[in-house]
């Protein structure tokens, strides 16, 4: 998102879910994002890489987190309830055919993730307990969105925190639809970034 923003020359690289010693031969550790920087050295925490990047070439453009936290909190507690209804779709997505590029692939995220969020076909089959939880909580972030960033009229830190959460809901418009401010959040981040949103896309043939 900031490297789009930026219009920083970086490679995207993927690898294969179930690519564990792809990801330990370079971290240690199998953990995603991560950034080679240019001396070979890695960066492993998403706002850490988020840091380096606002700052690498001395033309910072994230201003901090907003004083009032609200917002930051509403989002996190949203992405709590919402992995019920975004992780079960996440391997499926075309739009993640490159992380998933094998059933190998998919298989190994499943059983990671149903470890702690139970059965993706049950979650798929009963989503409403899930979106009972969560359309409030959606309600009360659009009712503070009223800027063209999350907390300001400026690009901000928080915005790195709350664009890849709501982001993330769009992968279940077969089942969301979300209300004005935040898709007109989402588009307005997704056009200055370069990071798009997900298409809608229907999981029948791939959860039943």
């Amino acid at each position: 998102m900031l490297a789009g923003i930026k219009s920083l020359e970086v490679t995207l690289q993927f690898l294969a879910n179930d690519d564990e010693q792809a990801h330990i031969k370079r971290i240690g550790k199998k953990q995603v994002p991560f950034l080679e920087k240019d001396d070979g050295r890695y960066i492993t925490e998403s706002l850490d890489i988020c840091h380096y990047l606002n700052e690498f070439d001395h033309k910072p453009i994230l201003a901090p987190h907003a004083s009032d936290t609200t917002l930051v909190d509403l989002c996190n507690r949203l992405a709590t309830y919402a992995k019920n209804i975004t992780y079960i779709r996440f391997p499926y997505h075309p739009q993640h055919q490159q992380d998933f590029p094998t059933d190998s692939a998919k298989a190994y995220f499943i059983n990671k993730k149903e470890s702690y969020i139970g059965d993706f076909k049950a979650h798929y089959l009963f989503p409403q307990a899930t979106i009972e939880k969560i359309m409030p909580l959606i309600n009360q972030i659009d009712s503070l969105m009223q800027y063209d960033y999350a907390s300001s009229e400026k690009l901000s830190f928080d915005d790195i925190i709350i664009f890849p959460i709501l982001r993330s809901l769009t992968l279940a418009q077969d089942i969301l639809t979300l209300p004005q401010n935040i898709m007109r959040y989402l588009e307005h981040i997704s056009q200055k970034s370069g990071v798009s949103l997900y298409t809608k896309y229907d999981y029948k043939q791939d959860l039943l």
